[in-house]
Order: C-alpha cells, then sequence, then structure tokens
C-alpha cells in the first residue's frame, strides 16, 4: 500500500493514510478489494490524489492476490526482470513502485530509485538531472551485489541524506 499511496507525496502524508487505513482494518489486500472506493478514498486523502490512488490500490491488490501467493519466496533473483515487467502492467504501478514493491514485499534485489536518490547523485555530480531511471538503477545494479538488505540500506541513507541535505518533499 505504501508503494502506491506515495506516489508524488511524501513519507509523513503516506503514514497518516495508512494509519487511517489501520484504524479502519482496511490493511490486507482482500480487504482493500471488499471496500468500497469512496470509503478507501476518504482514509487515503492525506497522500493526495485520492481517487487516482484508490484505483491503483484495488488494481495492485487484485493483482497481488491472483500472484503473491505463487511468488512470494518462489520468485529467483534470476526471475527479478519478469517480475519486475509483470509488475509494470499493472494500471498504477511503474518502475519506482514495482522495484519498490520487489524489494520490500517480495524481498528481492531491485534497487529503487526515488527521487531522493537522483537528486543526491545529481548534486555529487555523479550524474546530469537529465539521467534516467532506468541508466541509475542499472549502474546500481550492476556495481553492487544483489543484497536485498543492501539496497534496502542504500535506499534508507538516500532517503535520510536527501532529507537532511538536499530538499525536503
Amino acid at each position: 500500500m505504501g508503494a502506491i499511496l506515495t506516489q508524488n507525496t511524501s513519507w509523513v502524508q503516506v503514514e497518516k493514510a495508512l494509519n487511517n487505513l489501520f484504524a479502519a482494518k482496511i490493511n490486507t489486500a482482500e480487504k482493500i478489494l471488499k471496500t468500497d472506493g469512496e470509503t478507501i478514498a476518504t482514509l487515503i486523502t492525506p497522500a493526495g490524489y485520492r481517487n487516482q490512488k484508490t484505483v491503483y490500490l484495488k488494481n495492485i491488490a487484485e493483482w497481488f492476490i491472483e500472484n503473491a501467493p505463487k511468488k512470494l519466496g518462489t520468485v529467483a533473483v534470476g526471475e527479478l526482470e519478469a517480475a519486475r515487467n509483470e509488475l509494470l502492467q499493472v494500471k498504477g504501478v511503474g518502475r519506482e513502485t514495482a522495484d519498490s514493491i520487489l524489494l520490500y514485499a517480495f524481498h528481492l534485489p531491485a534497487f529503487v530509485i526515488d527521487t531522493y536518490t537522483k537528486r543526491t547523485l545529481v548534486s555529487l555530480k555523479i550524474f546530469d538531472e537529465k539521467t534516467d531511471y532506468e541508466t541509475l538503477r542499472k549502474w546500481f545494479m550492476d556495481n553492487l551485489n544483489p543484497s536485498v538488505e543492501l539496497f534496502q540500506e542504500y535506499h534508507a541513507l538516500f532517503v535520510e541524506h536527501g532529507k537532511r541535505h538536499i530538499i525536503a518533499l
């Protein structure tokens, strides 16, 4: 849910939306699908784009119910790109969202490039601001050992650095 809700908003706002969903006991894919859209939209209002994100939450919930039981714990690292391509077919799931789901939900070594990561790399003059997502992702994937723990740690460090030193989103 967080990977969808964080699109175009700050994590602070996402936490408010998640807290609302959890307080209403809407905390599984099944419950998202069973809950009417207006209820979800109201609960996720702090995260912005409430109607659009409601549709996206329902889309990913449907995908998750259909696919997660046969994928969780069974997708090998070598199948990462195939799983990523599948996720990218879900309306509302872009590259960052797909990589976040793979890294945090499926525990696969997919490097997440978010705004903090890109702005940090640009500020350090490692890449310029026109560098696209896939180029940045490939650079990390090609130059680091594929490790869920390492990629999560890097992601957290980029977010923290970005919040403190680059820009408050």
